[in-house]
């Protein structure tokens, strides 16, 4: 097992913290990430939180199988992977988790934490933690739908209510269960069943979408899911950083599209892709922006007006 050096990407476990078990990808959400292990932990903690780095303990990391996890490794394998299995020692991971720096447990001195992260920052002529990678590959594909039949789905999405409060999937002793949660978002939605509309959404991806992701991705789409028409709502609409394929029933997901149906008319609610910077996205009314369901990503707060979009995703 060779050891991970600078620019390595860190590989994906299972944090315990707090009762609960996440994998690393989303713990981290898109911050710098201070993994540390043995004595440097309890000292290196404060100086992160100081500098708004997550810092992870690496004991904390679960072997055990949950929600379609890429990568399992014990804890003792980990740590021989990062540093060689020294007792104590640390990587400062990019918001990408990739290596930035690491901290040798040799030269270890508590009253140093501070000085000693700040020294290496500086050797690696580190100044600024976010990634160097300032675009996320993010597809935008303009005129997809027309401006009539925008006006067809609207029209279909209002008569039908506007949706439901959009949830969440648990498994509550490995059954799945649907639950409303405002931590994670805050939206309505429909899944489109008119049979007419639904064949003129599907017309308009095969002519326009489909084959822009096959140029662009190199990448050959087989199957979709069904259309969803979104809603969100100023002062309550989001959806918190998340990834489109972590969970074990969505794990075949391969490419995300989300078709914007009234940009221009709100404020707030684009996308944004934390692992490569604060930049945001939004596609023009009709238009399509279209990403690798691994990305980590957000709908940030909408505050003002209402976003009408539709999504769907590829396999």
């Amino acid at each position: 097992m060779n050891l991970l050096d600078i620019g390595d990407r860190f590989p994906n476990v299972l944090i315990r913290r707090a009762g609960l078990t996440q994998s690393l990808y989303n713990a981290a959400s898109g911050h710098p990430v201070l993994v540390a292990w043995g004595e440097w932990h309890a000292s290196y903690a404060a100086v992160a939180h100081d500098l708004a780095i997550e810092c992870l303990q690496l004991a904390d990391a679960d072997s055990r199988d949950a929600s379609g996890t890429p990568q399992l490794l014990a804890p003792a394998d980990l740590k021989r992977l990062a540093m060689g299995a020294t007792p104590s020692g640390a990587l400062l991971l990019e918001p990408s988790l990739r290596v930035l720096v690491r901290l040798a447990g040799v030269d270890f001195d508590p009253g140093r934490a501070s000085a000693a992260l700040c020294a290496a920052l500086s050797a690696a002529g580190i100044g600024d933690l976010d990634s160097a990678c300032d675009h996320a590959p993010v597809l935008l594909v303009p005129r997809v739908l027309e401006p009539d039949s925008i006006a067809r789905v609207l029209d279909w999405f209002r008569a039908d209510g506007e949706g439901q409060d959009s949830g969440v999937i648990v498994h509550e002793s490995g059954t799945p269960v649907f639950r409303l949660d405002p931590a994670v978002k805050m939206r309505r939605e429909a899944r489109i069943e008119d049979p007419g509309l639904d064949a003129e959404l599907h017309d308009r991806l095969m002519r326009r979408v489909l084959p822009e992701i096959a140029r662009a991705f190199a990448f050959e789409v087989k199957q979709r899911e069904a259309f969803k028409v979104l809603r969100y709502e100023a002062g309550g609409g989001y959806f918190r950083a998340h990834r489109d394929n972590d969970a074990r029933d969505v794990a075949h997901r391969r490419f995300a599209m989300t078709l914007n149906l009234n940009s221009g008319e709100y404020s707030g609610g684009r996308l944004r892709f934390p692992e490569f910077g604060p930049r945001e996205y939004e596609a023009p009314s009709g238009g399509a922006l279209v990403f690798s369901c691994s990305l980590l990503h957000e709908v940030t707060d909408l505050t003002a007006g209402t976003r009408y979009a539709v999504t769907s995703f590829f396999s």
